[in-house]
């Protein structure tokens, strides 16, 4: 509880006015039931309940229970968390054709095509919106199919599937998400040439000869794609301006040379990312994203104007004074 009162606190001093915690337990809901009883939940949570192989029909309805108990303007549970695959760097992630210098091996999918695509199915039948990881260019196409034959099963519907990551993307299957709907959740800071980028470990395992498909992120925008970004805390540094730095400059947070540049967005689809597109992403356009009349009086005060300075200089502007649901939560110093 100490660790997750923490990171709230961390939160809301980076200006993050909702934080989507994506992987949780029934039990992790009553924590932060707990941390909203003591005043410790400052910003608001949208809570992914975390979906493993062999969930059943039973736990289907405690789900669905817990999202109806759970769901007022600052708690609430959003989507199921699943798993396709795993990552680049130790080759698990599933990838069209074999890694480099692996012989035969592509990785694996945690389940078989069609047996996920009947889950996905099942799932978006009972109205459940999922949130499946994915990495690989092949673990991406499955989560892609999985979504088309649950809207032929079912019949379309609003329903925001995304894929988590997006990391390593077929040409081919960039309007597939504007087409099925599909949010792409992106984590613009794991593409940094320090992290990912040539002799690290996720250039060297795809190969150059792919690396055209590192993170397409002004490619899923261009084809219409929601492009929703986040931080994957604590993989990646909280910080939504060091994640805005490097969507928009593709460079390592030192200064430096960039890594597939041409994948770069200007700074306007990156903040959009962070809030419309985020808030898009969990049903909240209309409430939370935007200063709109009407809508929540969520916003923060930056210390630059990060649509005027130049890239270098975003990473170190802070959120000066953070405001949720027009109360004063936080001011810098």
């Amino acid at each position: 509880y100490g660790r997750l009162a923490k990171s709230l606190d961390d939160a809301i001093g980076f200006g993050i006015t909702t934080v989507v915690e994506p992987q949780n337990s029934l039990d992790d809901l009553e924590l932060f039931e707990r941390a909203r009883a003591e005043g410790r939940l400052r910003s608001r949570i949208v809570a992914a309940l975390f979906h493993p192989r062999g969930t059943g029909d039973a736990d289907l309805g405690e789900f669905a229970d817990a999202a109806r108990r759970f769901a007022d303007d600052r708690l609430r549970v959003g989507p199921l968390k699943l798993y396709i695959d795993d990552v680049v760097e130790p080759r698990t992630a599933a990838l069209l054709e074999p890694y480099t210098g692996c012989g035969h091996h592509r990785g694996e999918t945690f389940y078989p095509a069609e047996e996920f695509a009947e889950l996905l199915a099942k799932l978006d039948a009972r109205g459940f919106q999922c949130f499946v990881h994915a990495t690989g260019d092949r673990g991406i196409r499955t989560v892609l199919d999985a979504v088309a034959h649950a809207r032929a099963v079912n019949g379309p519907r609003d329903a925001r599937h995304q894929v988590v990551h997006v990391e390593c993307l077929d040409p081919e299957d960039v309007p597939r998400f504007a087409e099925l709907g599909v949010v792409a959740c992106m984590q613009p800071r794991h593409c940094a040439p320090e992290i990912a980028g040539p002799g690290q470990d996720w250039a060297e395992n795809v190969g150059e000869e792919r690396w055209h498909k590192a993170w397409p992120m002004r490619s899923l925008h261009g084809a219409g794609a929601v492009l929703a970004f986040s931080s994957d805390w604590n993989v990646a540094e909280m910080d939504p301006m060091i994640g805005i730095y490097t969507a928009v400059t593709r460079r390592p947070l030192g200064g430096g040379e960039p890594w597939r540049p041409e994948e770069t967005v200007d700074v306007e689809t990156a903040v959009y990312g962070y809030t419309m597109g985020s808030a898009h992403a969990n049903f909240l356009e209309e409430e939370r994203g935007s200063l709109t009349v009407g809508k929540a009086a969520d916003f923060v005060v930056l210390s630059r104007d990060i649509l005027r300075i130049a890239p270098e200089s975003i990473p170190g502007t802070v959120a000066e004074t953070v405001v949720v649901a027009g109360e004063v939560v936080h001011r810098a110093g």
